[in-house]
């Protein structure tokens, strides 16, 4: 079915507004002015997370995976629609009817893709972004047959090098502790394990030049975000910053996830109680309190909305123009 994004949904004048912005640094208030607030735009979502915007058709896509669907939507629309349902993928690596697609990605040639872990490859939609299909095939055939467990990260960067996070397979370590790797598949399908850590990776991104990559840890109520310098390569060359959470973790459930940076180079992140934005020097400029626990954010194509997903909601705020 041509779903056309062409509904004559009207938005309500009684947009629910939520949240409280907190300046912690006089340059955030280049990013929020004083009536900055949270709008939620869709509420009763199992547990909503992996937005991605497509510019192309200025719509928002974000997945719903307990219920087994993607959800779309756009400006002056009431609520979300259904861009695709009966996500369930079985594979090897999965029990019969365990969910086990992951996260979603718009990559550089304009492909919906979803990372199959159940499946160990990435696929992408064989469809039309605006007449999806429940039709996915290997974009990229998971190199050296790493054992995928747990991926929970997928991305990609500006010479379309894949990024996933995943935990490290049991032959790969030399002694009892689990650790956690960030892997990245080059543009020429080989892949590379770039950092191990004892802390799960949660989330990450790049600075707006590729040069940087900020990463968001967690374990046992300690949390970080970190900022590594990459060479042309793309291999990690040096630990710049990190912040600790630690101190604002109530729950495990509350914790840094998904990030995002801006066109200027600050860093959005989701964390305990809500939103946290940083400089590209990663010192604390603001923080945006909500309630429920934040799993992801992204930006529309001028920088000017941040949609956030939460456990239950999605969330729009908008920025200063």
């Amino acid at each position: 079915m041509n779903k056309n994004f062409k509904h004559n949904n009207k938005s309500t004048s009684d947009q629910k507004r939520i949240g409280k912005v907190e300046i912690v640094n006089p340059i955030a208030q280049l990013i929020f002015d004083d009536n900055t607030y949270l709008e939620i735009v869709a509420e009763d979502l199992l547990y909503a997370d992996s937005p991605v915007w497509i510019e192309a058709e200025n719509l928002l896509l974000f997945t719903d995976f307990p219920n087994k669907k993607i959800h779309y939507w756009k400006e002056h629309y009431k609520e979300p629609k259904t861009y695709l349902e009966s996500i369930d993928f079985i594979g090897p690596n999965t029990k019969n009817g365990e969910l086990n697609s992951s996260v979603l990605l718009l990559n550089h040639t304009a492909e919906l893709t979803l990372f199959l872990y159940g499946q160990q490859k990435i696929a992408k939609m064989n469809a039309m972004i605006r007449d999806p299909k429940f039709n996915f095939t290997a974009w990229i055939d998971n190199p050296k047959q790493h054992i995928l467990t747990n991926p929970s990260t997928f991305t990609q960067d500006n010479t379309g090098n894949i990024y996933f996070t995943d935990i490290i397979p049991n032959q790969e370590l030399f002694n009892e502790q689990q650790l956690y790797g960030l892997f990245k598949i080059s543009n020429k399908n080989k892949l590379e394990l770039l950092l191990k850590s004892s802390l799960h990776i949660e989330g990450i991104t790049f600075s707006p030049n590729n040069k940087l990559m900020y990463v968001t840890y967690f374990l046992d109520k300690q949390a970080y975000l970190y900022s590594y310098e990459l060479n042309k390569s793309k291999h990690i060359t040096s630990t710049l910053k990190t912040f600790d959470y630690t101190p604002f973790i109530s729950t495990p459930e509350d914790r840094p996830r998904g990030l995002t940076t801006d066109k200027f180079g600050n860093i959005f992140t989701t964390g305990p109680g809500g939103l946290w934005v940083f400089s590209k020097e990663l010192d604390l400029i603001a923080r945006v309190y909500f309630k429920g626990i934040a799993t992801n954010c992204v930006f529309n194509e001028d920088y000017k909305t941040l949609y956030i997903t939460t456990s239950n909601k999605l969330l729009k705020l908008k920025l200063r123009n």
